[in-house]
């Protein structure tokens, strides 16, 4: 049978619960050359602007589906509880794709969508609609395997995003038809410079550090130890004589860099951007340091590169305070720092001698951590532009890799993970309500406000800290009691929920994750929560949860590590890279806590 008349003979139905990514799967369809059964009475509009691809008919095919038969060799969407009313007598075959995402990322997309209609008052209840929603899916996969001439192919909204390239040829298998997949996956994902880069390599998860924050995580990967040997544990610290706020920066880290190493093998490193380098350090080669960097003077050795940056207007990172104004004058800020940013690095890879280069874009983070929601709802103002900024990156991670040569070592990754943020969670608070901490103020304002009585307090974003006796100038915890708090605390985070879930997925002591000369200022436990909950260190809360600007936050289990080498290895931690750059330079050093992969 050839393909044309194998189109012929069956019908494609595009399916999926509401707002689970139907329309985004005809539009791929349709650019992979498959026609569509549609009739666009219902126009683009700010809940679709690509538009919905839908045939009105369909909505009263319970009550008529004789004219089904028209719709041979064209792709219809069907919203998945009309599935049952499709004819199934005759001679008519479907080939069923459905989509599938996240009942909590569908319920959120359908509560905006509801609200802008303003219709939000008369939804029901959340946890009703996640429990008809599981249990309709069920539904239809008994229905579908009671029918043989129906062929079912789920796909995942997120693989979708994540990866729109083998989604389209898992597509084009399927349907065995000749689709262009190329231009299926430039409907989500733009250019494929990346895609074809990866190709070349290996491309895999990673976990972060514990905790899952940018200090930490890319002090470890810079020194390739521990935290309780560079001494790390996150953006803020309290001076244990006053409680007031310090703020770590690169004159505290303990452990060698990458850097300090090869410049002792007389290697020149080149160093862009990256987080926890601030103040800039004397090097044999060039750094101008990243988040959090106050004077770019300081951030930058050495005098000349100070200069050539100072003149093209370079921008240490952006300005996050544009939120509050507007998210489409955050989005403009971003670019503009990404522009910049890009121009730098380019410039420096390009005019320096170099054998390690180093360029870090944060301004990816800032886009997760506003703009997140922007991903996940095709319908928000600013999700065009989520989508055109990954363009561009992807075409920038392609000029460099062309300027650095296929035969040179290159290495993508990233500090952590990122998902959308169901609550934010204040520990602090938990741990006032539980007992555990005191203040001597009704609404304190920082840790100078902590009571002599206070056992335990939470410094962001997880770290838990036991307010010892003669560690602490006010601490009345006696070391004998330690033990016993722990468990405790232990346990009772553990049974912490909110809504019914779980909130924490793990504590860790002190001593299942740090060893070396820090150890002693080492958080007595560390807690990593269940996707979707930011836990916050905040003293000033009145409840347990709420929300901020931020719709995007940290995870830990999938970082992402890529190497344009065929490496055996897996699970892999950011510990492992900076042995790996060190061995690939050539050197041989026995210092780290990490392993190289190659």
């Amino acid at each position: 049978m050839s393909k044309l008349s194998m189109q012929n003979d069956f019908i494609v139905v595009v399916s999926g619960l509401p707002r689970s990514g139907t329309s985004m799967m005809m539009q791929m369809l349709k650019e992979g050359g498959m026609p569509l059964f549609a009739d666009d009475i219902r126009k683009p509009d700010e809940d679709n602007p690509k538009g919905y691809y839908e045939y009105e008919r369909v909505k009263d095919l319970e009550k008529d589906n004789s004219w089904l038969e028209i719709a041979r060799g064209k792709a219809i969407k069907i919203v998945s509880p009309l599935l049952f009313h499709l004819k199934l007598d005759g001679d008519l075959r479907y080939k069923i794709i459905f989509m599938r995402r996240e009942i909590d990322e569908i319920l959120a997309s359908q509560k905006k969508m509801a609200e802008r209609l303003k219709r939000g008052e008369d939804r029901i209840p959340d946890e009703v609609l996640r429990q008809n929603y599981l249990k309709h899916l069920e539904e239809v996969e008994d229905w579908v395997s009671k029918h043989s001439d129906i062929e079912f192919q789920a796909v995942d909204y997120a693989l979708v995003v994540k990866d729109a390239s083998a989604v389209a040829e898992g597509i084009k298998e399927f349907l065995n038809l000749e689709l262009n997949t190329e231009s299926m996956a430039k409907v989500v994902t733009g250019s494929p410079n990346l895609a074809g880069i990866v190709k070349a390599g290996t491309l895999t998860d990673m976990t972060a550090s514990i905790p899952e924050i940018s200090s930490t995580s890319w002090t470890t990967f810079m020194t390739g130890v521990n935290p309780g040997r560079h001494g790390i544990y996150g953006f803020m610290e309290l001076q244990k004589d006053s409680y007031k706020w310090r703020f770590p920066n690169s004159l505290d880290i303990k452990s060698d860099t990458l850097w300090d190493i090869a410049g002792r093998h007389n290697k020149k490193s080149i160093v862009l951007n990256l987080p926890s380098t601030y103040p800039a350090r004397q090097l044999n080669g060039i750094l101008a340091a990243g988040f959090v960097a106050l004077d770019l003077k300081k951030a930058t050795y050495p005098e000349s590169a100070y200069e050539y940056l100072k003149n093209i207007g370079y921008r240490m990172d952006v300005d996050t305070q544009k939120a509050k104004e507007s998210l489409s004058a955050l989005s403009e800020d971003i670019q503009k720092t990404f522009e910049v940013r890009k121009k730098a690095i380019l410039y420096f890879m390009d005019n320096h001698e170099w054998d390690l280069f180093i360029g870090t874009v944060t301004e990816t983070d800032r886009l997760h951590h506003y703009l997140w929601e922007s991903l996940e709802d095709n319908a928000h103002p600013q999700h065009n532009f989520f989508m055109d900024f990954y363009r561009k990156l992807d075409s920038f991670i392609a000029e460099v890799y062309q300027g650095a040569g296929d035969d040179t070592p290159f290495i993508i990754l990233s500090d952590h993970g990122f998902a959308a943020i169901k609550k934010e969670v204040y520990l602090n608070y938990w741990l006032k309500e539980k007992g555990y901490l005191k203040f001597k103020k009704a609404e304190p304002q920082s840790f100078e406000d902590i009571h002599e009585d206070a056992k335990v307090f939470v410094l962001d974003p997880s770290r838990f800290y036991i307010h010892l006796k003669g560690k602490y100038k006010s601490g009345g915890v006696e070391n004998i009691e330690y033990e016993g708090i722990r468990n405790k605390l232990r346990d009772e985070l553990l049974s912490l929920e909110i809504d019914g879930e779980k909130v924490i997925k793990k504590v860790f002591l002190k001593e299942e994750l740090y060893s070396g000369a820090c150890y002693e200022d080492a958080p007595d436990l560390v807690v990593l929560p269940h996707t979707g909950y930011d836990l916050k260190g905040a003293v000033n809360k009145s409840s347990l949860t709420g929300r901020s600007q931020l719709t995007g936050g940290h995870t830990r289990d999938n970082a992402v590590f890529f190497i344009n080498r065929d490496i055996k290895e897996r699970d892999i931690n950011i510990i492992d890279v900076g042995p790996t750059i060190i061995s690939l330079l050539g050197i041989n050093e026995e210092s780290f806590d990490g392993r190289s992969l190659v």
